[in-house]
This record gives C-alpha cells, structure tokens and sequence, in this order.
C-alpha cells in the first residue's frame, strides 16, 4: 500500500488512462508491472497482454491473471504486437526501467558514458500503439537518453505520460478496491522471510534470481499475520 499498489494504479488510471475495452500492453512484469495487468483488468480493459523475458514472471501473469505475454526473448515484441493486435495497442505501459539495455548500441553507450537511460521500451511502446493511443512511462528513468523515438510519438499523435506516484492521494482509494475485494495484491509475492532476510533476498530479486517478484517480511518474533493485526491494540 505504500508502493506497488498506488504506483500501480497511478500508471493504469491516471498516466494511461485506461478505459473499459481497451487494449492494454505491460512492459516488464516486475511488482508493478503485473499490479499494472490486474489493475488494467479491474478498470475493464478487455485484453492484457505482459511482456518480459523471465519465464517466472511470464508464467505468473498466465496463471494468476490469466493474461496473453510474450517473451522478448523468443519473439519479436512489436512483430508480435502487431499480429495480435492489428490495429494497435490503446495504452502502453512501460514499467520497465533505464538499467535494462536489450541492444548493443545502447549498451555500448551506456557504458561510455554517453547516455544514462536507454529508450528501447518507449520505442517499443511507441511503434506498437495505435494512432492516438497512450504511453504510460511508470519506469524509473532517470536522466537522458538517445535516439528518442520523439518522430512516433509526434506523427501518431500519441500521448505520453510519466511522473513518480502521488501515493498520499490514491492509496485510500486503492484500499477500498482491496476492502470490496476487487485488488488482491498478494498474488504477486512469491516469497516469505523474517526482517532480517532483506538484504540478501532484496539482491536476488534485483539479479532475478530464484524467481523472486515480491517479498514479504516480517520483523523477527512475529510469525504470523494475525500478531500484525493486533499491534495497534498493544501499542
């Protein structure tokens, strides 16, 4: 409730402003990106497609969400796109990031110095859209980046939106989806530890390793959710 939901739903509603029937397309199946998938599906989109190159991941969107994805590693993304959706994405969201460099260009650059984010996934977003469609960039970028498909996105008319998420001003609101039993978040987290445990499992799930999505923790001597509930009343 402090991070993935509201930045989740912040990326869905208020940057791709998602409507019932759109065609929805998630770059990255990391915590947002398949909170990104479900929230997408709570607001009526009527097809959700998830694209990432962990099997983990993918096979999680399958089973949990029971959405359509493709493997970047397998298949050509925007290829793809285009078979399935002939006429175009609505929405894009891009819940990626600058870190992950897919070609040699921008992973040459990168390490000269010569950018610091790489655009590949807004290219991506940007040539699979319709005209008129939206591009959500929900992924932490943080500087400059080359060859910015500025071109797509101008003669497509697309809108672009980004921005970090006002979490103080939707979170209630999240919670009430999760109240009424609309948002189940827990499906995403795929392991439990002690406090403790941070560090090394927080490592992992940066290199994705063990197929690691979300974990939850809980500080030492409290072993079960229960203990978590009567804490106010002790306190």
């Amino acid at each position: 409730m402090s991070d993935i939901v509201p930045t989740a739903y912040h990326a869905v509603a208020e940057l791709g402003c998602i409507k019932a029937g759109d065609t929805v397309g998630v770059w990255g199946l990391g915590p947002v990106g398949l909170l990104c998938a479900r929230w997408a599906q709570i607001l009526g989109a009527k097809r959700v497609i998830g694209i990432s190159g962990t099997a983990e991941r993918l096979l999680l969107a399958r089973e949990k969400l029971v959405i359509e994805t493709i493997d970047y590693h397998k298949d050509d993304v925007v290829k793809t796109l285009r078979t399935l959706t002939p006429r175009g994405l609505d929405v894009a969201i891009d819940a990626t990031g600058f870190r992950y460099a897919k070609g040699i260009m921008h992973r040459a650059e990168r390490a000269l110095m010569l950018e610091q984010d790489t655009p590949e996934i807004i290219t991506e977003c940007a040539l699979a859209l319709r005209p008129y469609g939206h591009l959500a960039v929900i992924a932490d970028y943080s500087n400059t980046a080359n060859q910015f498909p500025i071109g797509h996105i101008a003669m497509k008319h697309l809108t672009l939106a980004s921005g970090q998420s006002p979490t103080q001003k939707n979170w209630k609101k999240c919670l009430e989806y999760i109240r009424k039993g609309a948002m189940d978040p827990t499906f995403c987290v795929t392991h439990r530890a002690s406090l403790a445990a941070g560090p090394t499992l927080y490592q992992k799930f940066n290199e994705k390793q063990e197929g690691i999505v979300k974990v939850f923790l809980r500080p030492e001597g409290i072993e079960r959710v229960e203990d978590v509930e009567g804490l106010s009343s002790r306190v």
